[in-house]
């Protein structure tokens, strides 16, 4: 639907990223699933971490603050290096996505 709505508002889908947030959560989609059924790439995997995003929600501080070394926060800084369209975030991208087997 929100692709149907980019593409009547003639949003250039090179613009679209796409981001699997709680990648991984038990009884979601899962990325395959999400993958054969989407034309976009997806860019980004956030995986689900409910001990690191419920502790942000208790103390109202940052995620990279509260777990900085949990591989969500990781995938926060990476997103945020993609959206900012940093010279590394290409080569970053690469490596989080999990491999297609």
């Amino acid at each position: 639907m929100v692709l149907a709505l980019f593409e009547m508002l003639r949003v250039p889908l090179e613009k679209v990223v796409l981001v699997l947030n709680k990648s991984g959560a038990e009884g979601g989609l899962t990325s395959e699933q999400v993958r054969s059924n989407l034309t976009l790439p997806v860019a980004l995997e956030i995986p689900n971490h409910p001990m690191a995003t419920n502790r942000t929600m208790q103390t109202g501080d940052a995620l990279v603050v509260t777990a900085p070394d949990s591989v969500i926060a990781d995938r926060v800084r990476t997103l945020a290096s993609i959206l900012s369209g940093s010279q590394q975030a290409a080569k970053t991208k690469r490596q989080l996505l999990p491999s297609r087997r």
